[in-house]
């Protein structure tokens, strides 16, 4: 049940989504099966339950929930669970990932955090280079090729920007993202590959994905 005005509507009652779907052409993608129970009261949103599947894989809502304030996302926390889920399945990239990661703060103060595994991935190198795109590396290298490459390596970082257009460049310019911060473990175990038509290289390693209010992504580690 609704009430109040619609410049600020307050509610009261549990919310459900049944058998969901919806495709991400961008990313080749095609999310299935999403269910969600939340209760709404007064301006929260409490999520009881979200769960989503994908090819083989699933990702699924531990604990979580969030305030409105008028019509703006006021406060959220939401800590996800994923297991070989897909995030990319077009020529440049195919990734599964498993682990969790969390979203809390607000819409001024986003932060993240977490601990995820790529259980499989590929990269053909050479699509990343087609429609002009431009990658910036730093002046170290892409790889650090060590005895032991889990040792945290800082100066083996790699920092890139490279030109988009369209939907990638508004998230980017979004206040959102510019307030985002966080750390996010990333870990390669293995089966995961860098491909072109003459080159198939096996990397393995441990990445950590930096974010700063006002600045871009950035990765530190060695692979």
């Amino acid at each position: 049940m609704l009430s109040n005005t619609l410049r600020d509507l307050k509610g009261i009652g549990p919310i459900r989504l049944v058998d969901g779907e919806f495709n991400i052409p961008a990313l080749g993608t095609r999310y299935r099966n999403i269910s969600a129970a939340m209760l709404l009261k007064d301006n929260d949103l409490v999520i009881r339950d979200f769960r989503i599947r994908s090819d083989d894989g699933k990702l699924e809502l531990i604990e979580g929930g969030l305030s409105l304030s008028k019509q703006n996302l006021k406060d959220f926390r939401a800590r996800f669970k994923d297991d070989d889920f897909p995030l990319m399945n077009i020529k440049k990239m195919k990734a599964k990932v498993k682990g969790e990661i969390e979203l809390t703060g607000s819409v001024q103060s986003p932060y993240f955090s977490g601990n995820l595994s790529v259980s499989e991935s590929r990269i053909f190198y050479p699509a990343w280079f087609e429609n002009e795109a431009v990658v910036e590396l730093s002046s170290q290298p892409f790889f650090v090729i060590a005895p032991d490459s889990v040792e945290w390596d800082s100066t083996g970082a790699l920092r890139f920007q490279k030109t988009q257009t369209g939907s990638e460049t508004a998230f980017t310019e979004s206040e959102f993202y510019r307030n985002l911060r966080g750390e996010l473990a990333l870990k390669f175990p293995r089966n995961s590959w860098i491909r072109s038509q003459d080159t198939n290289i096996e990397i393995s390693g441990d990445l950590v994905t930096v974010k700063e209010e006002g600045a871009d992504i950035a990765l530190f580690g060695s692979l």
